[in-house]
């Protein structure tokens, strides 16, 4: 789709709720190909994860920030105004945008070896994006193999202990907790 402002694409990869056209947060992929203006989110916060490139500078509300790899994620105010300037060729973000009336995102890069327990919380939801390597829901025989550039919804249930994910690589886990 393309950017709100008309500077670029991204690929929606997910979204609350998944139907309708008003979003409370979504997850994109987006190609930056060459220095601009990023798009206003109006009453929303938003994080972007450096997913491959040699990195950018990022003005906001004029100041500059680096977004170097790998995988440096910065945070700033949907309202704020903000552009970026590529270092050496195009990038590709991982992006997260969330109405910070109703949610709470925080977005924390991780190794991953092994079993790893996603305890359930009120109103927490989990969003894993492996950055390498794969996993899939230990003690689930339909659980799909998820591999490097997949994303994985977990919604661990009520009245379980836990939910685990057998995995190994790098991910981009999002903690997603209803205000």
């Amino acid at each position: 789709m393309p950017w709100k402002n008309g500077g670029g694409e991204t690929r929606e990869i997910y979204r609350f709720p998944e139907q309708g056209g008003d979003w409370q947060w979504r997850l994109s992929i987006a190609d930056i190909s060459s220095d601009g203006p990023f798009s206003s989110f109006p009453d929303c916060e938003r994080a972007l994860t450096l997913l491959s490139g040699e990195g950018m500078h990022c003005t906001i509300d004029g100041e500059t920030v680096p977004v170097l790899p790998p995988h440096q994620t910065i945070r700033f105010s949907g309202e704020a105004q903000v552009s970026c300037r590529l270092l050496d060729g195009p990038t590709r973000d991982f992006n997260a945008i969330w109405r910070r009336d109703a949610w709470e995102i925080s977005v924390e890069h991780r190794s991953m070896v092994g079993a790893l327990w996603c305890i359930p919380e009120p109103e927490v939801q989990w969003f894993v994006y492996f950055l390498s390597g794969s996993g899939r829901i230990k003690d689930d025989p339909d659980s799909p193999l998820i591999a490097a550039g997949d994303g994985l919804a977990l919604y661990p249930r009520k009245g379980e202990p836990r939910l685990v994910l057998e995995a190994h690589g790098e991910a981009l886990w999002l903690k997603i907790r209803r205000r």
